[in-house]
């Protein structure tokens, strides 16, 4: 699983989760460069453990959405809400480099009761409407979503 996350408060907030849930800290293992301080050589270090299977649950964020290949997750849970449509396709494209086997699960969870967050998704949407009008390849098999 690959888990998109915003903020210091989502990734706190989902350890404490999945440690309740079973998972360990060596199970769960954060890239996100926005909420964590470890060098380059340690994020490298924690994708390789991902690649290898050693590690089911992997945290990525805006910078680390666009830098490593995670062909073998085939789940991604965006918790919060992307800045904008090249963003999330960034994430999705993480999960969906070749060579791989199946398709990606992509799972959204969006606060219902935020006004500030239902546009954001509602422009999210919009764009990406744009983006399959204007690149129509990129989005085979999601013609009706």
């Amino acid at each position: 699983h690959v888990i998109f996350i915003d903020s210091k408060v989502q990734r706190n907030s989902l350890i404490d989760m999945l440690r309740e849930s079973g998972y360990t800290s060596g199970q769960i293992k954060n890239i996100a460069a926005t909420t964590t301080s470890i060098s380059g050589q340690e994020m490298s270090a924690r994708v390789k453990a991902f690649r290898d299977g050693k590690v089911p649950i992997i945290m990525i964020d805006r910078a680390s959405a666009t830098g490593y290949n995670l062909q073998n997750g085939d789940v991604l849970h965006v918790v919060g809400t992307p800045q904008d449509a090249s963003v999330f396709l960034q994430a999705q494209g993480r999960l969906a480099r070749m060579p791989r086997v199946g398709d990606v699960e992509v799972n959204t969870y969006r606060y219902g009761d935020n006004v500030t967050e239902n546009a954001l998704w509602n422009n999210l949407d919009s764009q990406i409407k744009l983006l399959r009008a204007s690149a129509p390849g990129m989005f085979v098999g999601q013609e009706n979503d």
